[in-house]
């Protein structure tokens, strides 16, 4: 489960009326009326556990959250997600060289 600033911005987003609805085509029966307007994102996570373990161990699990049950009901099937690791151990330039990583992608799947 992600930290509870990232659940709620996510939930301040992803939400009914804003990013989906639901049009009633019978009485109690909807379908899924996507409003957001992209078609790409990206995620950009930090970590202490190395991606490897996290595969491993957690079977994708954060990497589903976001693709799956988060971006997936809004039909946005064209997500990077980035994880940025390890942060306890990194040091100044580690995490420069990181921020100029993010900017590049963002650059790349984004072009002015």
């Amino acid at each position: 489960m992600p930290p509870a600033s990232i659940v709620d911005c996510v939930d301040s987003v992803f939400r009914i009326g804003l990013a989906y609805h639901f049009q009633e085509i019978a009485p109690g029966i909807g379908v899924l009326v996507v409003l957001l307007k992209a078609k790409k994102d990206m995620v950009f996570n930090t970590s202490n556990t190395p991606h490897d373990s996290e595969l491993l161990k957690c079977k994708a699990a954060i990497d589903n959250l976001w693709k799956a049950c988060i971006f997936d009901i809004c039909c946005l099937n064209d997500v990077e997600r980035h994880l940025l690791e390890p942060i306890n151990t990194s040091t100044q330039q580690d995490r420069e060289r990181r921020l100029r990583g993010v900017v590049d992608a963002i650059k790349s799947q984004f072009p002015a």
